[in-house]
């Protein structure tokens, strides 16, 4: 990674604007059943569309050791209405199984770590 590089993954990671998708079980949500394990591999393909589109910041489940289906998803999108759009496209949300909320979020506050090997000329970000 060049400095351009860098300098560019750091700006990305500052653009917005974003907003939070509450991705909460609806009362169809059932973790056994044919329609879980027919709409999971749906939601990894929707996670890793707005992953390398760059709407997805950041997602996952909350509570994995206990999960009961909730989750968070860190979206950019343009605006509200565009945020909405994403969380309805969610394979459970679409299905019933889940009923998604979306509010904005500003991300101000946080720390981005940064290390340049100045020999090799790589870098990393977290």
């Amino acid at each position: 990674m060049n400095a351009a590089e860098i300098a560019e993954r750091l700006a990305d990671i500052r653009r917005g604007p974003f907003y939070l998708i509450h991705l909460e079980p609806g009362e169809r949500w059932d973790l056994a059943g044919d329609e879980f394990r027919r709409l999971m591999p749906q939601h990894g393909e929707w996670l890793r569309d707005l992953e390398e589109s760059g709407r997805r910041f950041l997602a996952g489940p909350i509570d994995l050791l206990n999960w009961k289906g909730r989750g968070l998803a860190i979206v950019r999108a343009a605006t509200m209405e565009a945020a909405l759009a994403i969380a309805e496209s969610e394979p459970f949300h679409r299905d019933g199984m889940r009923a998604n909320t979306v509010e904005p979020w500003d991300a101000i506050e946080g720390s981005i770590n940064l290390r340049v090997d100045l020999q090799s000329g790589k870098g990393t970000l977290s």
